[in-house]
């Protein structure tokens, strides 16, 4: 089971390909990994929220508000980069896990291969890859990973609620 070092070398490699990709105008992209699609969930009272934007299975959520938002190459490349600064030194509330956002790394045949769960009541994600669960469910997000994914998801999708920020 890979561990959260090992999560963040994948997405940085990931969007690393992503962001050469799409600088250079090539399909290129990383082994495995397609397209991001963006998605808000846990927000329909009637539906059974979920830990994480994709469960262990590796099926989305039911509570994901479809289709979600398919993310440029440059926003996915912004959003998965962000996992390879320093974890955050000061903790943030850790009963509070509540994600109600996430990202869902999808390869060719769209079979999810990774996925970032947000919770920006906490300040605190969770990653998950097809191999198994990426590390410590409600890792504390770093400042500058905050900041990118409120920009990408509140700012330019749109995508509310944004833990009271927007």
């Amino acid at each position: 089971m890979p561990n959260g070092d090992a999560a963040r070398t994948a997405a940085s490699a990931s969007a690393g390909a992503a962001a050469s990709a799409g600088s250079s105008g090539s399909a290129s992209r990383a082994p495995g990994f397609a397209r991001a699609r963006a998605y808000v969930f846990n927000r329909d009272p009637k539906v059974r929220p979920c830990d994480a934007i994709v469960r262990e299975d590796g099926t989305l959520c039911p509570s994901a508000q479809l289709p979600g938002t398919l993310l440029s190459e440059e926003q996915a490349a912004h959003v998965i980069a962000v996992f390879e600064g320093p974890p955050r030194g000061l903790d943030t509330a850790p009963w509070c896990f509540d994600p109600h956002h996430g990202v869902v790394l999808y390869d060719d045949a769209d079979v999810a291969v990774a996925a970032m769960s947000i919770c920006f009541e906490c300040e605190r994600q969770d990653l998950w890859l097809r191999e198994g669960h990426a590390g410590a469910r409600g890792t504390p997000l770093s400042v500058r990973a905050l900041t990118e994914f409120d920009k990408v998801f509140c700012g330019e999708l749109g995508m509310t609620p944004c833990g009271g920020r927007r």
